[in-house]
């Protein structure tokens, strides 16, 4: 109904368009008609008119241009402009001739030569050939008179001939002179015949000028009136025409149709827009995320920011859903005997486990001596796996058959404590809470704190056979004093005695100075980094305040880092795809779990 409706009216426009240009074809011929016979009149007469005033003014041909009066001014006018110009040059020409200078006179009779006198005739050449003859005379007489004396004949003859040639110059400039003067009234009477003439032409001119004028209007108004009447005599010719003739200027170059689609909306385009859209944003996302965040990711980034070595690098621990799964299907009794050493806290991920193995045999490879029993584990931040790292790590040296002592030194908090649910009993802050202010006595292996005996707070791990762990025990807001104070440090020296290592886990260093007071009483300081969580900031602050108090030993350990990233490839490389007993966990995603050793 729509494209009915619209190709109706278009239909109807049309013939009402025709019949309106219809009636005024008509009105306008007959109207036409009515004049052409006056306006024909009327070109006739100004044509007539302006041929008369043609005449008059002198002017001939088409062009209002071709004036006889005007061209004899314009030829009159170069006239003067060139008597004018050699009047000028001969003026200038008498003026130096008056000076009765030959040099002059000479190069000025050279710069214009004669054109009709013969060179021998030429006033030029003269006056140069008397000069040479008077140079070439006073030359012979200079060196006569330098060889003979004033009455010698022939020096009497070269002085007449000198004075004759010398009078003869003067004569010669003379009629230089003279000619030039000559030259110059003629030029002066010339140039004021032809101004004489120009000022006649140009009031004749002038006196033309109006007829002139009044010719040109006449000539508009006749080539006027001859455009319109030819104009009128087309639009005659076609209203005859298109009387006869059922047209019409509007076409119809597409007639209204039904549509097989909406218009509106554009899904493709939309679509493609919206993805366009979609991309632009996210990487505009990415790159400002990229520039944001400011987290560590890379090991060579990390080395040249603390200016630490990086002890090891420890996979990300968490277990995903298909690990979990497999664990719980396939779940059996881990060995605890000495020698087939768990997964530590990642049972099911091998990669971890090795990690703490290497990084066990940095720390055995930098030649610890014996004095270098006590490592001191912290943080920038909260939430980067210090308590993880200090329980895997003191577990491996468990592993390796050496005596171990795990401390939580956590005394605000005790995270460690709690994840292993010894925080009942005494720990380390009822031990220096209690222990008296002289503890100079470190001869035995036990110590007495007060009334508490320090053995009284070494818990067993079951995880973890022969692994011995100490509390932190209640919480206190003095931990900054207890863990700088002597009994501290009297502690210290009486583990060093009991154990072969000891891994103290501590509050992280940034947000508290208890790890900064700590870490001057240990023998080495291991700063946990979490890949892609630990701030660039961060850890320069953390590395700066450990440098300030001269910490010992400080060292860097990455922790999480994801195993699918390039920069864990890049560290680790091809290997690092495999599990330790050479079979391919990275397309499954399962773990591998540790062959027991068989007699």
């Amino acid at each position: 109904m729509a494209a009915k409706i619209v190709n109706q009216l278009v239909a109807d426009f049309i013939e009402y368009n025709f019949h309106v240009r219809y009636d005024a074809t008509t009105k306008a011929t007959d109207w036409l008609r009515g004049q052409m016979v006056d306006l024909k009149s009327q070109v006739e007469k100004s044509q007539q008119r302006a041929a008369q005033l043609q005449k008059e003014s002198g002017i001939f041909g088409q062009d209002e241009h071709n004036n006889i009066v005007l061209a004899r001014l314009d030829q009159l006018n170069n006239q003067l402009t060139g008597a004018e110009a050699d009047r000028v040059v001969k003026e200038s020409v008498y003026k130096l001739a008056r000076s009765e200078n030959p040099e002059l006179i000479a190069g000025m009779l050279g710069a214009q030569p004669e054109r009709n006198t013969p060179e021998a005739a030429n006033p030029a050449s003269l006056l140069n050939n008397l000069r040479q003859q008077e140079a070439t005379l006073s030359a012979e007489y200079a060196d006569a008179s330098a060889k003979y004396g004033a009455e010698y004949p022939r020096l009497i003859q070269i002085k007449e001939k000198l004075g004759s040639v010398r009078a003869s110059i003067t004569a010669e400039l003379g009629k230089i002179a003279a000619r030039a003067k000559n030259e110059y009234e003629l030029a002066a009477s010339r140039e004021a015949a032809a101004r004489k003439a120009f000022t006649d032409q140009k009031a004749i001119a002038a006196q033309m000028n109006d007829k002139a004028t009044d010719f040109l209007l006449a000539k508009h108004e006749a080539e006027s009136n001859q455009v319109l009447y030819e104009h009128l005599l087309a639009k005659l010719k076609e209203a005859g025409v298109l009387a006869g003739l059922h047209s019409s200027a509007i076409h119809v170059l597409d007639p209204a149709k039904v549509p097989s689609l909406p218009a509106r909306p554009n899904v493709p385009l939309y679509l493609g827009f919206g993805a366009l859209t979609g991309l632009f944003l996210g990487v505009v996302s990415v790159f400002i995320v990229e520039v944001v965040d400011r987290s560590m990711r890379d090991v060579r980034e990390i080395e040249t920011t603390t200016r630490l070595p990086v002890l090891g690098v420890i996979p990300d621990a968490r277990l995903t859903p298909k690990l979990k799964l497999f664990l719980k299907a396939n779940m059996r009794e881990v060995p605890k005997r000495r020698g087939q050493e768990p997964l530590l806290l990642n049972l099911g991920n091998p990669a971890v486990a090795e990690a703490f193995r290497a990084v066990r045999t940095a720390l055995l490879l930098s030649r610890l001596d014996e004095r270098s029993k006590v490592l001191m584990v912290t943080s920038g931040m909260p939430r980067e796996g210090k308590s993880f790292v200090s329980f895997n790590l003191a577990a491996a040296f468990t592993y390796n058959g050496a005596k171990v002592l795990l401390v939580d030194a956590d005394l605000r908090r005790g995270n460690l404590s709690r994840i292993l649910k010894q925080r009942t009993g005494i720990g380390l802050s009822d031990l220096l809470r209690e222990a008296p202010n002289d503890c100079s006595d470190l001869s035995s292996n036990q110590i007495l704190l007060g009334d508490l005996d320090a053995s009284d707070a070494y818990r067993e791990i079951d995880e973890v056979p022969g692994l011995k762990f100490m509390p932190a025990g209640d919480c206190s807001h003095d931990a900054y004093e207890f863990l700088g104070s002597r009994q501290m440090s009297a502690l210290i020296e009486s583990w060093r005695n009991q154990f072969d290592y000891v891994v103290i886990d501590t509050p992280p260093a940034v947000p508290v100075t208890d790890p900064v007071v700590l870490s001057r009483k240990v023998d080495a300081v291991i700063v946990v980094v979490r890949f892609a969580v630990t701030s660039q900031p961060c850890i320069q602050r953390t590395i700066k305040l450990l440098r300030d108090v001269r910490a010992p030993r400080p060292g860097v350990l990455v922790n999480a880092m994801d195993l699918h990233s390039p920069e864990y490839f890049h560290y680790s490389g091809f290997y690092g795809q495999y599990s330790y007993d050479g079979r391919d966990s990275g397309n499954s995603h399962l773990p591998v779990f540790p062959p027991s050793r068989r007699k």
